[in-house]
Formats: C-alpha cells, sequence, structure tokens
C-alpha cells in the first residue's frame, strides 16, 4: 500500500501540473468543454463494461490456469467493447441533436465525451486486470505517471511555441497518449500474453456474456455510483453557470480530492487479499484489515485536508487572475 501511494501521491503531482499546464494554455470556456467532456467520458466508461470489471478483478484473484484467466478477459472487454459502442453512438447523436437546437458547448462536450470513451475504458480495464496479477503499484503506474507527464511535455511544448489549442485538441492528445500508454504495458508486460489468448478466443467467450453480465450488472451501482458522485456536480455547474464556471470548480474538485487518495488506493490494494480471506472464510482477517485501512485513511486525508486550506491563498499564483474563484471554492469542497 505504501509504494501505491508513493506512486500515487507522484500521479497526483503530474495530474495537478498537467490539469495547471490544460488550465492556462485552454483558458477558461475551452477549459471548461473540456471538464465537462472529461466528467461525461468517465461516466460512460464506468458504464460501458456493465459491472463485469469487478467481477473480472475478483476471479482473476483466485484462478491460477491462464485459460480461465484469458476467457474472463475476453468476457469482459467483449461485452465492454460492445455496450461502449453503444454509447459511443449515442453521444455522438445526442452531440447532433444539441448542435441542431444552437447549443453548440453541449455538442461539443458530447463530441469529447465520445472521443475519450474507448481510451478510457481500455486503461480502466487494463488496470482492474492488472491490480491482481501484476499488483496494485503497477497496475496504476502507467496512467498515474506516463500519461499527465506526456500531457505535460506536449501541451507545454505548444505554448513554448505560443500555438493556440481548443478542447478538441486536449481530448485528442489525451486519447492518443493513453491508448499509447495502453499498448506499450501490455508490450511491456506479462499481460500481454494474455491479452493475445483472450483475443483468440473472444469467439467462445462470446457464448458467456449473458451469464456473466447477470452478475455484472449488480455491480453496476458500485461502478457507477463513486464516479457519479463525482462527476455529477461539475456538469450541474456548467448547466447552471455556463462553462467559464466549471473550468473554476473543476479545478477546485481536483485540489479537494488530494485527500480522497490514500481512501482509493487502499481501497484498489484491499481487493486481492480482501478475496482471498473470503474464498479461506478468513472473516475476522476481512474485518481486521478494513478497519486498519478505515483508520489510516481517516488521519492521512484530515492531515491533506488542513495543509490544503493552509496553503490555498497560493493556488491563483500557479494559474492567473481568471482562476480567482478557485480558492474561494475549496472550503465547501
Amino acid at each position: 500500500m505504501i509504494w501505491t501511494l508513493a506512486v500515487r501521491v507522484l500521479g497526483v503531482l503530474l495530474a495537478f501540473l498537467s490539469t495547471t499546464v490544460t488550465a492556462r494554455v485552454l483558458g477558461p470556456e475551452e477549459f471548461g468543454a473540456w471538464s465537462a467532456g472529461l466528467s461525461l467520458a468517465m461516466l460512460f466508461a464506468a458504464l460501458a463494461p456493465l459491472g463485469m470489471d469487478r467481477v473480472l478483478v475478483r476471479q482473476l484473484s483466485v484462478l491460477s490456469d491462464s485459460v480461465e484467466r484469458a476467457a474472463e478477459l475476453a468476457i469482459t472487454h467483449v461485452s465492454a467493447l460492445r455496450f461502449g459502442s453503444l454509447l459511443l453512438v449515442f453521444g455522438l447523436f445526442a452531440g447532433g441533436i444539441c448542435r441542431l437546437s444552437g447549443r453548440n458547448d453541449w455538442s461539443e462536450a458530447l463530441w469529447l465525451a465520445s472521443l475519450l470513451l474507448i481510451p478510457l475504458t481500455l486503461t480502466w480495464l487494463r488496470q482492474w486486470v492488472a491490480i491482481p496479477l501484476l499488483g496494485t503499484r503497477l497496475a496504476v503506474l502507467p496512467e498515474q505517471v506516463l500519461i499527465p507527464a506526456g500531457t505535460i511535455c506536449v501541451l507545454g511544448t505548444l505554448q513554448f511555441l505560443q500555438l493556440s489549442l481548443t478542447a478538441t485538441g486536449a481530448a485528442v492528445i489525451f486519447a492518443l497518449l493513453s491508448l499509447a500508454v495502453w499498448t506499450w504495458t501490455l508490450i511491456r508486460s506479462s499481460l500481454g500474453n494474455l491479452y493475445l489468448l483472450a483475443y483468440r478466443g473472444r469467439a467462445a467467450a462470446s457464448g458467456d456474456l449473458s451469464v456473466r453480465a447477470a452478475e455484472g450488472l449488480r455491480f453496476v451501482p458500485m461502478a457507477v455510483g463513486p464516479m457519479l458522485c463525482q462527476r455529477i456536480t461539475p456538469l450541474v455547474v456548467a448547466i447552471c453557470c455556463g462553462f467559464e464556471e466549471i473550468a473554476h470548480f473543476s479545478y477546485a474538485l481536483l485540489i479537494t480530492g488530494i485527500p480522497a487518495i490514500p481512501l482509493g488506493m487502499l481501497s484498489l490494494s484491499l481487493i486481492p487479499p480482501l478475496a482471498r480471506m473470503y474464498r479461506a472464510g478468513d472473516t475476522s482477517g476481512q474485518q481486521r484489515l478494513a478497519e486498519n485501512a478505515a483508520t489510516a485513511s481517516l488521519l492521512i486525508a484530515a492531515f491533506l485536508s488542513v495543509l490544503i486550506l493552509l496553503t490555498a491563498p497560493l493556488i491563483p499564483l500557479l494559474l492567473d487572475s481568471r482562476y480567482a474563484p478557485v480558492p474561494t471554492l475549496l472550503p465547501a469542497l
């Protein structure tokens, strides 16, 4: 957990820097459109696997046969890509309807979400696969470090060259970086062979989709609920206040999400051992592990919250006067 937390802290630092660079390069209006599109894309990507990503990490935690693991991998990916394709068509269609009705801002947000949907879905599924097979630290390291680092390099270069960038351009850069990191991580790890085996058996896996989907649907609230809680408020802000205000809110939300990092990392780290304890009938071990994790999460979150509030006046110095409302949002968030 400590190693995973160290990677996550580095990832948060890079994410903070990449978001700051993105906000400076795009400006509040375009950054607001980017934030709205990313929020919609995350909701779609959380829904696409229909809860089977949670079933997958449980199965991979207890299965040892490569063929059985590949079958689980194929079932989940086939389902996610099929339903994700439907969400992609819906996003494009809804974006077209908004464009015809004169809501060009929401049309752009929906099209951005459609552009980001498949890369995000593949990225998150790879993380769920890697958690029980490679460990949580290696599972989150590529996306937590490589993607934001690449974003900083690309956008920093554009800013240095004084080239303008739109929300669509930022989405294209993010999508290409995500797909490149996804491909590189499969080639450079043992997951590549498992994915290849799953690809060869995808036709046979299609027959088991209905059974696995029925099991996975029970996990949809667990998969979508937290993402909905995080992402629905920025969308409401965009609807009620406009895309410039969502830029302020989204940046503040990024900062106030830092105290929740230990909880997220502990949750990911606990899934494989809890699955094994459940199978072994070790209820007391499960309870002790959960209690220790909850205590550690609360103490670290309290310390980080105080630190954020003390350093809040320095935040506008990282951006410019257009983002002055950000510190006033922090106490409530």
